[in-house]
Order: structure tokens, then C-alpha cells, then sequence
């Protein structure tokens, strides 16, 4: 697919302007990649101990919130992303706006700027050079 990049051309929305689909540093994505599997990982210990927990401490939830960004394979990798991550779902995005399932109190709450949270929208945005300040509620 990265050999390949160049074939894949998209308009953004709005202006028309021509964008590249896979327009992104082969070195950045490898660190992004790295970093998603890190928390993958650490959200399948998080989740297989509350699934162990004879309590079952879950608490599901929809979470909604806007992200805006011009490239439409920004949106499909931030989505992937959260759906790869053990807790959470990507049910719908339009336009900007995400809707999630979340499992736990913990997972709903990453997914916010607040107490430095929202890496992975951070980080997802980063990788295609998006720029996102705060939560759009």
C-alpha cells in the first residue's frame, strides 16, 4: 500500500483541493504503529481484568465527540484505531462526528482531552498532520 500511495487520490471535503491518501512518513507511521500495539496491548490486560473481576466493574456507554480533520483516511484510521483497542467500538462516524461504545469507565474517559487524555485522537490526527486543541463537544 505505501509503494502504491501515490495512486490513491483524494479531494478533501468542501475547497476540492487534491490530497494525497497515504500522504505521511513511513517513519512516523512505523512509531504510530508501534505505539497503537503498545496500547493494545495494555487495554487487553485492562479489560481481561475486568472481565475476571467477579463484580464485572463495566459500566457501557456511548461516547460522542467531533474531530475535525480535512483527510478522510485521517477519520478511517482513528476509527480503526479505537476499534482495534480492546473496550472500545467505533459504531459510526459522520462528518466529523464519532460515536463509540465503550465498556468501561476507563475507556470512555481516554478518549477525552481531559487529565491529559485523547492520546489516540492525538496521535491518530499527528499522523496525518491534523491539527486538534480541545474537545468539540
Amino acid at each position: 500500500t505505501f509503494i502504491s500511495r501515490e495512486i490513491m487520490i483524494l479531494s478533501r471535503k468542501g475547497n476540492g483541493e487534491v490530497i494525497h491518501g497515504f500522504d505521511f512518513s513511513i517513519f512516523k507511521y512505523i512509531k504510530y504503529w508501534i505505539w497503537l500495539i503498545g496500547q493494545i496491548i495494555i487495554a487487553n490486560v485492562q479489560i481481561a481484568f475486568v472481565i475476571l473481576n467477579p463484580k464485572l466493574p463495566i459500566n457501557p456507554r456511548i461516547v460522542v465527540f467531533k474531530q475535525k480533520m480535512d483527510n478522510p483516511l485521517a477519520h478511517l484510521s482513528l476509527g480503526n484505531s479505537i476499534t482495534l483497542t480492546p473496550g472500545t467500538v467505533t459504531v459510526d462516524i459522520d462528518d466529523g462526528d464519532y460515536i463509540i461504545h465503550a465498556l468501561t469507565d476507563d475507556a470512555a474517559a481516554a478518549l477525552y482531552f481531559a487529565n491529559n487524555q485523547g492520546d489516540i485522537r492525538k496521535k491518530g490526527a499527528d499522523l496525518f498532520d491534523e491539527k486538534i486543541e480541545k474537545d468539540d463537544l
